[in-house]
């Protein structure tokens, strides 16, 4: 029952008391319009206090909690996709480091930081230090994706940024550690304060820089990778129709592989690609136009792996599978 229920049921209680007060005193005489005017207004009132009280509440509850990020199936993500991703989150994380530290620089302006002011400024602390975490749990499954892979432009703008980002943790973590001690120590060492304040917003600033670079450098390397998958020369050749089956076979055994986990890492696209590098050479040497179809959806397939695509390539591979056994009538 929510609590206008429960006011308009008081309200009609009250009422039908008054009613009853009517029919048994015949010498009092009720105004039952001012009554109800008054009872109304009551309802009102209790009914606006009980939602301030309410929506107070709420934002406490949500101050206490700080802004939480909003889950992403990363698995289902494509390349660019992730990239643009950790370009929100590292964005966000600078952002939120940025205003920790303009938020202790003007709290220590006055050189005395307050109770509120404390408070205030251990929340934006806190707030940066989750959104941080959030950026390097990204960084940390692009590396996991990418690990092994030649080093390009996009690992390198990322081992720059997870530099900075690192050292702009160890500062919100020395701000925190200021504020522990209490108002006291935290007044005793303002200057400590005001030069980690300082230090944050040096680090923020230069992150930033970083950070203006990463998609640029990351589209440069997606591209070079993509075409270096693409372009793959097949290291196996075919001697006859039941190899060339094979082949295919093997390619959609690596796919398949590839997919159980729901990742595909680079030494899996590259796996991969060679295996397609030889099934579409062995298509080609003894199939010619007539097997051209798995030629292309082999092709096409590649393609969904160079860039990531996971959820196309399940629906693509799904229809390469089903294909497969007319193929085995060619041996």
């Amino acid at each position: 029952m929510n609590k206008k229920t429960v006011s308009l049921l008081g309200a009609l209680s009250v009422i039908l008391v008054l009613l009853s007060a009517c029919n048994t005193t015949s010498t009092t005489e009720v105004d039952l319009e001012a009554t109800a005017n008054a009872i109304a207004a009551a309802t009102m009132t209790a009914e606006a206090a009980n939602a301030a009280a309410i929506d107070a509440a709420v934002q406490a509850t949500m101050t206490a909690v700080g802004p939480q990020p909003t889950p992403v199936a990363v698995y289902e993500l494509t390349e660019e996709e992730l990239a643009d991703l950790i370009d929100q989150a590292v964005t966000e994380a600078i952002a939120a480091s940025e205003e920790a530290a303009a938020q202790t620089v003007a709290a220590t302006a006055d050189t005395t930081v307050t109770e509120q002011e404390a408070t205030d400024i251990t929340y934006v602390v806190v707030t940066a230090g989750d959104a941080l975490d959030y950026a390097n749990e990204l960084l940390a499954y692009y590396y996991s994706l990418y690990d092994g892979a030649a080093v390009d432009e996009a690992l390198t703008s990322l081992n720059e940024i997870e530099a900075e980002l690192e050292a702009i943790s160890t500062n919100l973590q020395d701000i925190e550690d200021i504020l522990n001690q209490g108002l006291d120590a935290v007044n005793a060492t303002i200057d400590q304060l005001n030069q980690a304040a300082a230090d944050l917003s040096e680090r923020a600033g230069t992150a930033q820089d970083q950070a203006q670079t990463w998609m640029a450098d990351f589209s440069s390397a997606q591209q070079a990778r993509e075409e270096a998958l693409l372009a793959m020369a097949p290291d196996v050749e075919a001697q006859d129709r039941s190899e060339m089956v094979d082949l295919v076979n093997g390619f959609a055994g690596e796919l398949r592989k590839a997919m159980d986990d729901g990742v595909l890492a680079y030494q899996e696209k590259v796996a991969i690609a060679q295996s397609g590098a030889n099934a579409r050479a062995a298509l080609e040497k003894f199939g010619g136009g007539l097997l051209g179809e798995w030629n292309l959806n082999i092709e096409s397939l590649l393609g969904n792996v160079a860039r990531g695509d996971l959820t196309t390539l399940r629906t693509g591979f799904a229809n390469f599978s089903a294909s497969l056994p007319a193929l085995e009538s060619r041996r």
